[in-house]
């Protein structure tokens, strides 16, 4: 989770992510886990984006090595350092404007930490006693995803149009959301989990 990579960021100097904009593999593991370094730039190769698997290879058109045309780190461009701290309240009507990319995974940790914290649950947030016997995270965050959705009709609202980009970004037609129940909220993980490992998959394979 994110204690580990900041604690990994500070104790080695050295450490720097550098990918292609198109690259899938780098877009998991899905929030709450993070990639090191923490809070400091990602260098990008090329300006794609999206999700293109040839993107991942090494010796592909439009891989890595043909991508790397200088020894200088000063020579790459630096993606924008992706805000989880930036407050993102997502509207349903809006959800038609999801691809399929990094930006929008990103937005969408975004919009789940800005949820949790407009409902007070700041623990799920920092990852600090949630361990339950038997359940994983996205168990416990669609249980508190579906109280959250009970405790307000504004909050409610608000978790509709995570679900909302959360469906698209996985693949799924949305023409609307009614069912804010645990077990509608955990399919709705499941099946952007799994979108991004299939792309993994088919990046590596």
């Amino acid at each position: 989770m994110k204690s580990y990579a900041t604690k990994s960021t500070h104790s080695n100097v050295k450490i720097f992510r550098c990918t292609n904009g198109a690259d899938p593999v780098p877009m998991v593991p899905l929030w709450p886990f993070s990639h090191a370094p923490v809070d400091k730039p990602e260098f990008r190769l090329d300006s794609s984006s999206g999700v293109n698997f040839e993107s991942h290879k090494l010796l592909s058109g439009v891989g890595y090595v043909k991508n790397l045309r200088s020894d200088s780190w000063g020579h790459l461009n630096r993606a924008a350092i992706a805000n989880l701290n930036r407050p993102v309240r997502m509207k349903f009507h809006n959800r038609h404007q999801v691809t399929f990319s990094q930006r929008w995974s990103d937005k969408i940790a975004s919009a789940i930490i800005t949820l949790l914290k407009d409902a007070g649950y700041g623990a799920l947030v920092t990852g600090q006693g949630i361990i339950v016997a038997g359940l994983t995270y996205y168990d416990l965050l669609a249980r508190a995803m579906e109280k959250v959705a009970k405790s307000s009709q504004k909050l409610a609202e608000q978790t509709k149009g995570l679900l909302g980009h959360m469906l698209v970004f996985a693949g799924k037609v949305a023409k609307d959301v009614t069912d804010l129940s645990y077990k509608f909220i955990k399919w709705v993980f499941e099946v952007t989990v799994a979108r991004l490992y299939r792309a993994v998959r088919q990046a590596i394979a």
